[in-house]
């Protein structure tokens, strides 16, 4: 599951509610899907043992130390259909089946435009290639736990979730998220002494779905350039109001907010007599002329995935960083006879210690292990001495809740120009079997990946706007291409 919120697993590994998923089954028995929800709480490596201690057999479940239990569990909940209890929801845990992904017969695509969620799979199997885009174009209006991260990506393959969210809990500045960086900057970063910072919504260009390849892509310019408030604090400090508020000028902000200039609305915690209402307002944050982005999944022998930004700040020379947030146990690998331009990628299963500054060891992968290679298209070896073009560094975060420093991995390609045309290229493979061969035209503006048994050709082309336009070809046949205006 992934979702804009906080709480509460590492590395993008929240869960649907337990609670939520047996109240469904209960109420609809025959529903597949409530079977696979709460088959994932059992069955994944390092489940939860209070998830499994859950799931038991009725013969199995001891009124008596429930009912002790109870008696001491802090904030206790009733379980309900409108509010999943915080206490085990005895009066809707039911027996469940085994299910798998290739049982519910889903879709390999989702699409939503409203909410801008893009998700593709491969196939239906445990060892799926997964590409996954969440823009956010109706972003919630009220602030609340809402992350700097419009038009973040996740990608999976080979039973490894490759990249994913940091970390961190309540980590909400655009600079731990998977998107470009300018100068270290992304999108919106926490105001000192004030609420969350997050970004202005972005905007969902639209996907297209194919049979042997999709596509998504967004315009995130906007969620770069501006931050929201739409939640003040009772007292305003000297950087909160330094900062040039105006109200969003976007016509659906004055739509929804019309009318409602005398109106005193509750914002999430203060109360209601400190708190003032304020419409959807704006200051700038990280000016940029354009900010586009779009992914791709290709299905076949082989599947693997893209992305492909364009960045341009003012047109002065700046630090442009393609940064994504590995996930926990995955670093670089050795593996030897890579083409020029490339990073592989092996995971060891196991998180790293947040707490600790030192970063892991280079990973040596075993035959039929999974590794991930990562090239950037198009892009010179290094622009700067002091930079190298791929690197997995290890990177402070924020303090945590006990002051203490924690840390994070990260996977960056490195460019310093007066704009960035990143064009990476995200190819699963298993440690020992032949890698894919690479080639590109000498002006950048096509690449080929081919096995022997496959081989996609990616077209590139620009238009007036700064944005790249992609095309999916193999042999003769066009498998998908980007939407256009």
């Amino acid at each position: 599951m992934v979702n804009s919120g906080t709480q509460y697993g590492p590395y993008s590994r929240q869960k649907l509610s337990r609670f939520l998923a047996s109240q469904l089954k209960a109420f609809h028995p025959e529903e597949k899907l409530a079977d696979y929800w709460l088959g994932t709480f059992i069955s994944e490596p390092g489940a939860d043992p209070n998830d499994i201690n859950l799931l038991v057999p009725p013969e199995n479940f001891s009124e008596e130390a429930y009912r002790e239990k109870v008696a001491k569990t802090p904030r206790l909940r009733l379980p309900s259909p409108s509010y999943p209890g915080m206490a085990r929801n005895v009066l809707y845990d039911a027996d469940i089946t085994k299910t798998t992904r290739a049982d519910l017969k889903l879709p390999l695509d989702f699409d939503s435009p409203v909410s801008g969620a893009f998700s593709s799979y491969s196939d239906r199997t445990p060892d799926a290639a997964w590409m996954h885009l969440y823009v956010r174009p109706n972003h919630y209006l009220g602030a609340g736990h809402h992350h700097a991260d419009a038009g973040m990506f996740h990608f999976s393959a080979l039973g490894v979730d490759w990249f994913t969210q940091s970390p961190f809990h309540q980590a909400y500045d655009g600079k731990y998220f998977n998107l470009v960086q300018v100068d270290g900057k992304s999108q919106p970063e926490n105001i000192p002494g004030g609420p969350n910072g997050y970004n202005a919504a972005a905007k969902y260009l639209g996907a297209t779905l194919g049979e042997n390849a999709s596509i998504a892509s967004a315009d995130l310019t906007y969620a770069y350039s501006w931050r929201w408030n739409t939640q003040p604090p009772p007292v305003w400090t000297p950087a909160w109001t330094a900062l040039d508020w105006e109200m969003d000028p976007s016509p659906e902000i004055t739509r929804i907010f019309a009318g409602t200039a005398r109106v005193k609305w509750r914002p999430w915690w203060p109360n209601y007599n400190s708190s003032n209402f304020i419409a959807t307002s704006r200051a700038p944050f990280n000016p940029m002329e354009r900010v586009f982005r779009t992914v791709g999944l290709v299905r076949g022998q082989h599947p693997w995935g893209f992305v492909v930004d364009d960045a341009k700040k003012d047109g002065q020379t700046r630090l442009y960083q393609w940064a994504a947030m590995l996930n926990g146990g995955v670093w670089q690998a050795a593996v030897p006879g890579l083409p020029e331009n490339t990073i592989a990628l092996a995971a060891t299963g196991k998180d790293e210690d947040p707490l600790s500054a030192i970063g892991p060891a280079t990973l040596t992968p075993a035959p039929g292990d999974p590794i991930l290679l990562v090239h950037a298209v198009g892009l010179p070896p290094t622009n700067d001495p002091s930079l190298p073009l791929l690197e997995a560094v290890r990177l402070p975060g924020p303090k945590d809740k006990k002051d203490r420093d924690q840390f994070c991995n990260q996977l960056r390609v490195n460019l310093r120009a007066d704009e960035a045309q990143f064009r990476i290229l995200l190819l699963p493979a298993r440690m020992g079997e032949p890698l894919p061969e690479l080639t590109q035209d000498t002006q950048g503006s096509s690449a080929r990946v081919s096995w022997k048994d496959q081989s996609d050709r990616l077209e590139f082309q620009k238009d007036t706007s700064g944005r790249t336009f992609v095309k999916v070809e193999r042999g003769d046949r066009t498998l998908v291409e980007a939407v256009r205006p």
